[in-house]
């Protein structure tokens, strides 16, 4: 791979005909996601670091990756003013036949995903002040990013129709649990299941405009530099168009469970993050309109999580690994269905 690599950056890059090209280092985590590498590049003088993403080798949790898609929707949002690895390149690697996502590497902070960054890792470690300059700085910027008309940044045209809108996004996740699902035993299954179908059973309606939805809103997918400020969003295999309480949804589902995790009575996640009212009303202030439906967009993003457990317990049990002893739906989200 590593040889295809170099001979691809040699012949296709303009003025890299001479470049040096070092090898690929694993970043050793999201192997499940993506195949993650980082290399660099020597060139007139200058070092130039990348990365290289590959979509799984084997298993993967979603059933498809569309990397040239990716590409573009990390350009048009960068070209617009938000911040994201750019620019990024798509191509097939040669000899290989393996589409490949090149962009810049970013050196920065990432919080982290498990331990959660409510737990351990550089977010919860920094002085309260930092804390909340972080969390400030990622609320501005995905408001930001959800007052981006699709259509004139070019979003609109990377992303199919019959995806946008938040039916779609129902129903798509309920494609996605049937093709997880596979090999599994249906008391694994259900609690999963049964999340879904009270979420598509109570879908609210909206007259929200569209906007450009991350589809993985969560800090362990954002760099900040050491002033506690965004350089980038990363991942961005489920964007699409739709409310952007989706994205909001996935957020608040995941803070909560990082509070949790780090046992705070009263579910602020970081201890010198503002509280949630007040994150609110500067998302909305910025976005320029009240959210709507939050508490079942947040149940909606508990459901989801829960699909994407249901797809790496799939791999766990076909690769031979431990099994993952880990509730797919979290119990404050059962015990809220549960009560209708």
């Amino acid at each position: 791979m590593a040889d295809n690599l170099r001979d691809w950056v040699k012949s296709s890059w303009p003025g890299y005909e001479k470049a040096e090209i070092g090898d690929l280092h694993s970043f050793g985590s999201g192997g499940a996601s993506s195949e993650t590498y980082h290399f660099s590049v020597k060139v007139d003088g200058r070092e130039e670091p990348y990365v290289a993403r590959f979509a799984p080798l084997g298993e993967g949790i979603f059933p498809s990756y569309d990397l040239e898609a990716q590409v573009g929707i990390m350009n048009a949002v960068a070209n617009a003013g938000i911040p994201a690895p750019f620019p990024s390149r798509y191509d097939i690697l040669p000899g290989l036949n393996q589409p490949v996502a090149i962009m810049p590497f970013l050196s920065g902070r990432v919080p982290g995903g498990f331990p959660p960054y409510s737990v351990s890792g550089w977010m919860v470690e920094m002085p309260e002040d930092k804390q909340h300059e972080a969390v400030l700085s990622f609320t501005r910027t995905i408001a930001d990013l959800h007052k981006l008309d699709p259509h004139t940044c070019g979003i609109a045209a990377l992303i199919p129709q019959e995806r946008w809108g938040l039916q779609a996004e129902i129903d798509w996740w309920l494609r996605y649990l049937d093709w997880a699902s596979q090999g599994l035993a249906a008391d694994e299954i259900k609690p999963v299941a049964d999340a879904l179908d009270w979420c598509a059973k109570r879908a609210p309606t909206s007259s929200a405009p569209l906007s450009v939805v991350w589809g993985d809103c969560r800090y362990g997918n954002v760099i900040y530099n050491d002033d506690a400020e965004i350089i980038a969003l990363l991942d961005w295999e489920t964007a699409t168009v739709g409310p952007a309480e989706l994205d909001l949804g996935w957020y608040l589902s995941h803070r909560r469970q990082s509070a949790e995790f780090a046992e705070r009575s009263d579910l602020n996640d970081l201890p010198g993050g503002p509280k949630l009212e007040k994150q609110l009303e500067l998302y909305e202030a910025r976005l320029g309109r009240p959210v709507e439906n939050l508490e079942w967009y947040t149940l909606f993003g508990a459901a989801r999580y829960g699909v994407c457990m249901i797809s790496a317990k799939r791999i766990a049990a076909i690769s031979g690994e431990k099994k993952i002893d880990w509730p797919s739906i979290r119990p404050w989200a059962a015990e809220r269905m549960r009560a209708g």
